[in-house]
C-alpha cells in the first residue's frame, strides 16, 4: 500500500509529541526548551515524511516534467539544429524537487496552490516558490498572487511554450560555455535570436 510505512511514522511522530505534550501540562514549571526541541523535531520529522509520501504518491511512471524536458529538447533540435552545436541543444537541471512540484501543480491547473502547501511536498525546503518560479524558464505559464497574507501559484494551462523554453535554454548553455570564444558565442547567439 502506498506511503503505509511513512503513515505509520507521521503517526509515531505525533505520538511523540502528543505524550511530550502531555508530560509538559501537569508540571508546575514548564520545560520549556524540552518542548521547543520535541516540536522542531517532530516539525522535521514530518516534513520529511511528507516529502517521502509525495515522491511515492506523485512520482509514478512517467512525469510531466520528463516529458517536457524531451520535448524541449526535440524543439531545440527542430529550431537550432544545424546552426548551434548539439552539445546546447539540452536542458540541464531540474531534478531535486522540480518533479514533484510540476506534478502536483499539473493536478490544479487553473486552480491557486498554497505556497505552504507546496513546502510541505517538498520537505520544507527553504527554496521551494524560487523553484516554483523556475518552472517559467520551460515554458509553463505559472502565476503568483498574495491572497490573505500567503503566496499562491497557479499553473495557468498544462501545456508550456516550448519555443519560449527552447530559445531560453539555448542562450543560457552558449552564455555558461566559459571555453567559447567571444566570436563564436556571438555567432551562436545572433543564430538563436534571428529565429
Amino acid at each position: 500500500m502506498i506511503g503505509s510505512n511513512e503513515l505509520r511514522k507521521v503517526q509515531e511522530t505525533l505520538g511523540y509529541f502528543a505524550d511530550l505534550v502531555s508530560s509538559q501540562a501537569n508540571k508546575p514549571e514548564l520545560e520549556f526548551e524540552r518542548l521547543l526541541d520535541g516540536y522542531f523535531e517532530t516539525r522535521r520529522t514530518l516534513a520529511q515524511q511528507f516529502s517521502s509520501l509525495s515522491h511515492e504518491f506523485l512520482l509514478k511512471g512517467d512525469t510531466v516534467l520528463a516529458s517536457t524536458l524531451s520535448r524541449i529538447e526535440a524543439r531545440m533540435r527542430e529550431l537550432f539544429g544545424g546552426r548551434v552545436p548539439e552539445q546546447y541543444l539540452v536542458v540541464g537541471g531540474y531534478k531535486g524537487i522540480h518533479p514533484i512540484l510540476v506534478e502536483y501543480l499539473s493536478q490544479h491547473v487553473g486552480e491557486p496552490v498554497r505556497s505552504s502547501k507546496l513546502r510541505v511536498l517538498t520537505g520544507d525546503q527553504t527554496h521551494t516558490e524560487r523553484r516554483v518560479r523556475d518552472l517559467r524558464d520551460l515554458g509553463f505559464a505559472v502565476e503568483w498572487k498574495k491572497t490573505s497574507g500567503e503566496d499562491q501559484y497557479e499553473l495557468r494551462h498544462l501545456e508550456p511554450d516550448l519555443d519560449k523554453a527552447a530559445r531560453l535554454h539555448v542562450r543560457r548553455n552558449l552564455v555558461k560555455d566559459k571555453k567559447l570564444d567571444q566570436r563564436q558565442r556571438g555567432e551562436f547567439l545572433a543564430s538563436v535570436d534571428s529565429r
